[in-house]
């Protein structure tokens, strides 16, 4: 099947087995299905915290995330197929729970894909999920698969650890590079 096939079927699917869902998580499923498959990103909207989900996903448990000179990189730890290495009955399977399922049960991974990722057309319930997590200081690094709990006082929202992404770090570490922010 060619991309246009897979984004249309993953689509109609979405709409089919998931009639009430936000519309934004039925493109963003559409969108990360063809992705799976083809390992193309791209579609109708996104991405979205959804979409970067499913990808941050493909890191598996052991995968770690990492800073380019200001570009986000992820490493998986190769338990799952790569991007364009999937059949389409297990892209389904896998980015179904993903994109439909309450934004509370991926509510840490959302926080630090939204600190890490340029995202939009999200669903409301999601962006609420997040900023709701964010203004009760949720206390947690918002470093993919840390999880350490930040003292009270700190302000960065990364861990002594993962220090180096917060974005003021990587504003700093740049201006001492002679490059513009």
């Amino acid at each position: 099947m060619d991309w246009s096939t897979i984004h249309a079927d993953a689509g109609g699917w979405a709409r089919s087995h998931h009639t009430t869902s936000d519309p934004n998580h039925r493109k963003a499923f559409a969108n990360a299905v063809t992705y799976l498959v083809t390992g193309a990103s791209g579609g109708s909207h996104g991405p979205s915290l959804r979409e970067h989900l499913v990808s941050w996903s493909l890191m598996g448990i052991g995968g770690k995330i990492g800073d380019f000179d200001g570009l986000t990189v992820l490493y998986p730890d190769g338990t799952l197929p790569r991007a364009g290495q999937w059949d389409y009955d297990d892209a389904i399977a896998f980015a179904a729970p993903l994109c439909f399922d309450s934004p509370e049960k991926f509510l840490i991974q959302l926080v630090q894909i939204s600190a890490h990722e340029h995202h939009f057309d999200d669903a409301e319930v999601d962006i609420t999920a997040v900023k709701k997590a964010v203004r009760a200081k949720a206390g947690i690094c918002k470093s993919p698969g840390c999880n350490r709990c930040l003292h009270k006082a700190n302000k960065t929202g990364y861990c002594k650890n993962h220090r180096h992404l917060s974005p003021r770090q990587k504003e700093a570490v740049m201006r001492a590079k002679g490059k513009s922010v």
